[in-house]
């Protein structure tokens, strides 16, 4: 059964912590998910920017040491989230890393490259220990 289902409450099945933790946790700070599709991505709307989120590897870092604190810190980089566009290479040249993800993935407008047949490398910009694609 899908997290679509499981989110609506039509999955008497195992419940889905980090999603409902993550949840509350954007509702605390006034915002709400939008919906989420077939592929598990999460829209959030933040003022005139429509987030697509993910949260699989939030859950696997909850999976592995059981703290909250990784959930709240996945909200509070989607709260300190803009676009702002750094106005030098230099300014942003050492926050800029190279990051695998599955060649699965819809990257639309993201930078990629294939790296082999079932992993793309994307290149992503970390900025106060957040990461951002």
């Amino acid at each position: 059964m899908s997290i679509i289902k499981s989110f609506f409450g039509f999955n008497n099945q195992k419940r889905d912590f980090v999603l409902d933790y993550f949840k509350v946790q954007i509702e605390k700070q006034g915002m709400k998910i939008d919906s989420i599709d077939e592929t598990e991505l999460i829209y959030i709307s933040k003022g005139d920017i429509n987030l697509k989120v993910s949260l699989d590897n939030i859950r696997v870092v909850y999976e592995r040491e059981y703290d909250k604190s990784v959930i709240t810190g996945f909200v509070k980089s989607i709260l300190n989230y803009s676009l702002e566009m750094p106005e030098q290479w230099s300014d942003v040249k050492e926050r800029i890393f190279v990051s695998l993800f599955t060649s699965e993935y819809d990257y639309q407008d993201f930078i990629n490259f294939e790296f082999s047949q079932k992993v793309n490398k994307i290149y992503t910009y970390r900025e106060n220990d957040l990461f951002f694609g």
